[in-house]
């Protein structure tokens, strides 16, 4: 990464077991990425899911976009995403996420192929961005 990236600690995206996802905004090329904070720095999760993203560039995972390594912390910078489908299913129903469920397979194909287990698939581990579905949270992968 090039640039840098704001985190915006008052802007939680998400919350996990051994992390946090915030809002981070790139000023400079005027984007907006998820960054997800290890809270440990010493995190072997940190280490499998870049690794997982590294390797796994598809459409129906969410992209990587680099990392920031600092004395504080370690974080994973990724695609931001417009919703995920859990908030779908609660919106819509079951039968709104049917649209989904191609790209879910086909994201899962893709890691299986390439000798990688997701372990965690749940609809909060589905993001949506512009009608496509993306796997995320491959801590682990």
């Amino acid at each position: 990464m090039s640039h840098r990236v704001v985190i915006d600690k008052k802007r939680v995206l998400g919350e996990g077991t051994f992390s946090t996802v915030y809002a981070g905004t790139d000023e400079a090329r005027q984007r907006e990425y998820a960054v997800k904070v290890y809270k440990r720095r010493r995190c072997n999760s940190f280490l499998v899911e870049h690794e997982a993203l590294r390797q796994l560039r598809h459409a129906n995972i969410v992209p990587l976009v680099g990392v920031m390594i600092t004395k504080q912390m370690v974080a994973i910078v990724m695609g931001r995403c417009d919703t995920c489908l859990f908030d779908v299913v609660v919106l819509d129903g079951l039968r709104g996420c049917n649209e989904y469920l191609w790209d879910v397979a086909c994201g899962l194909e893709h890691m299986h192929r390439r000798g990688f287990a997701h372990r965690d698939v749940k609809l909060e581990n589905v993001l949506i961005h512009n009608g496509r579905a993306m796997l995320t949270d491959l801590g682990m992968a």
